[in-house]
């Protein structure tokens, strides 16, 4: 009986390697990668409203070089947003600042940051923004929809340089000081990248 026992085992073994050696792994032909892109623009000795400009390039990250020849889409899934250090000319108090608005654009360039004609694409917009919400915490705040996220998915298939804008408003209230010495803000956007 235990013969028959050890010789049934053996065969079951037997097929389920020989069956798992014929599976044709080859047919598996969508990756799906994720990519979070940092940005860490500065707004220094400015009046609002104005602008900061990030800069960036996607063949510093790793995962995307190794993968941009055979990217099928891009997706951004989420936008995460937060000041590390701000100062007003006149130190006003972090609770007391809120922009009217802050928007953020993604812009396509070339290799050496030339904006391309007509490609700006808005990831977003912020009424009555309270710095306070944002200071040294980040916040996830965009989730980009799937109209513009297929736009912006075409555009990083073509060319993996773009600029990232900070648009800041004016200031709610009277008698604010409108003059930043500087606003230090970190971002980031993860990507959901599929290949073939």
């Amino acid at each position: 009986m235990k013969n028959i026992k050890s010789i049934v085992v053996a065969l079951l073994v037997a097929a389920g390697i020989i069956g798992f050696n014929s599976c044709d792994v080859t047919n598996i032909s969508d990756v799906i990668l994720q990519i979070t892109v940092d940005f860490d623009p500065i707004f220094e000795d400015k009046m609002v409203p104005d602008s900061s400009i990030d800069f960036t390039d996607l063949n510093d990250y790793e995962t995307y070089r190794d993968n941009k020849d055979k990217i099928e889409d891009a997706t951004i899934l989420h936008f995460n947003y937060r000041i590390d250090e701000l100062r007003t000319e006149n130190n006003m108090d972090i609770d007391s600042i809120v922009f009217e608005s802050v928007n953020f654009y993604l812009i396509p360039t070339t290799f050496n940051g030339s904006r391309i004609p007509g490609q700006r694409y808005k990831l977003g917009e912020f009424k009555n923004l309270h710095v306070s919400d944002y200071y040294k915490t980040a916040k996830h705040i965009i989730e980009v929809p799937s109209e513009l996220g297929n736009l912006i998915s075409e555009q990083i298939k073509k060319s993996p340089y773009f600029v990232v804008v900070t648009e800041y408003s004016g200031l709610v209230g009277e008698n604010v000081d409108n003059k930043f010495d500087y606003i230090k803000s970190h971002m980031d956007m993860v990507l959901r990248i599929r290949t073939n």
